[in-house]
């Protein structure tokens, strides 16, 4: 059935007059210093976020050494996650993304910290927690304010198209995200 409707909508849309957009390049060229930044905050972002996705599950495996406790903690801040997230979205708007940010800094500092007074299983999944509280809000603030230069971009009118800026955008988080992925920082 999957497929049939897969060959149907290719078909419309082989059918559709679609407006198509003149590529001319792919990144953006001429950057301003909002781009920048925005190229900055991406890449680090992107690294810490990297780092996070796995040394919380390292060290719940460490200290507890059963997944089937990582499990459930991980389906529980799951749960936390969806509803600050909710909260978040629906109380604040472009003009709290700082302070988002702080205040997700402040408390991911704050879970480093107790995990390193503490340094047991009680610590790993206060760390755990805070780890994906706080990514997943960051994630919130970062994303509504690279959309929000996005735009701001276009305006500025530097033969800018809009998949450039999706490209370039996506390149940089993806620079973040493999600089300290650890296949990659083991190879060689």
């Amino acid at each position: 059935i999957s497929l049939i409707m897969l060959w149907f909508s290719g078909y419309i849309l082989q059918s559709a007059d679609i407006y198509s957009e003149k590529i001319t390049h792919i990144t953006v060229t001429k950057p301003s210093k909002y781009w920048n930044l925005n190229r900055l905050v991406q890449i680090l972002y992107w690294t810490l976020s990297g780092v996070n996705f796995f040394i919380p599950t390292f060290l719940v495996l460490m200290f507890v050494g059963a997944e089937g406790v990582l499990g459930t903690l991980k389906s529980i801040t799951a749960v936390l996650v969806a509803l600050m997230l909710y909260i978040v979205g629906r109380k604040s708007s472009q003009k709290h993304a700082m302070s988002i940010v702080l205040s997700t800094g402040i408390i991911f500092l704050v879970g480093a910290v107790l995990f390193n007074l503490t340094y047991g299983v009680l610590g790993a999944i206060i760390y755990s927690i805070t780890c994906s509280l706080t990514g997943a809000i960051t994630w919130y603030a970062i994303y509504t304010n690279s959309m929000e230069v996005m735009d701001k971009e276009k305006d500025y009118g530097h033969n800018l198209n809009q998949y450039a800026l999706i490209f370039d955008n996506e390149l940089f988080f993806n620079i973040g995200r493999i600089i300290l992925n650890p296949r990659i920082c083991t190879m060689g």
